[in-house]
């Protein structure tokens, strides 16, 4: 790397720069691992509303496949998480009342799209 740099830049430049890094592309199965991580977070963040999701592994691997883009990182992924959950969970909050103890479940259809069942808690 250090000599494709060398090749294309001026010794001015280079000397500036304190530190290069090199970027590993995301796998599939690091793909997952983050789409557990961002999930975990917003179920964090749902609990000060006391809701919760439940995501399907089904579901989880296809917001993995479909976000991903192995040169960018998890950016993508994340952006792609709150169009696909985040937004509509927050339509789902603001166009219903949800009581405390809901269960927002998360699946994939037959269609490769996401399905939404709100399962309100029992009295």
């Amino acid at each position: 790397v250090m000599d494709s740099l060398h090749a294309y830049f001026k010794p001015e430049i280079l000397n500036r720069m304190d530190d290069i890094v090199l970027f590993k592309p995301l796998s599939v199965n690091d793909m997952s691992m983050i789409v557990d991580k961002i999930l975990t977070q917003l179920n964090m963040r749902l609990l000060d509303q006391h809701i919760s999701i439940e995501v399907t592994e089904e579901a989880k691997k296809w917001l993995g496949e479909e976000a991903y883009e192995p040169q960018f990182g998890a950016r993508p992924l994340k952006r792609f998480v709150q169009r696909q959950i985040e937004t509509p969970i927050a339509r789902m909050m603001i166009k219903e009342s949800l009581p405390e103890g809901t269960i927002i479940k998360v699946d994939l259809n037959d269609n490769k799209e996401l399905d939404f069942k709100v399962v309100k808690p029992t009295s």
